[in-house]
């Protein structure tokens, strides 16, 4: 499963407030992972996972190695 968050706007400005720009964010891999429930109001009959956002350099770097800081997206 890939996620595109790029169409987010509040996801899109949190990368760019750590630097990335608009053509950085084409190489931004987002990574969803299960969430599990922990009593949180917003995840209430909710199927939840946490993308993580991950920079690569190129479209061959290995993203994990990049980890975008503090840019969790919640889905349902």
């Amino acid at each position: 499963m890939r996620l595109h968050c790029e169409g987010d706007e509040g996801w899109r400005n949190a990368v760019k407030r750590r630097g990335l720009t608009d053509e950085d964010i084409k190489l931004v891999q987002v990574d969803p992972f299960s969430a599990g429930n922990l009593g949180f109001p917003l995840e209430q009959g909710k199927r939840v996972v946490r993308a993580v956002s991950y920079y690569r350099g190129a479209l061959t770097d290995n993203a994990y190695s990049h980890p975008i800081e503090g840019v969790v997206a919640v889905v349902d």
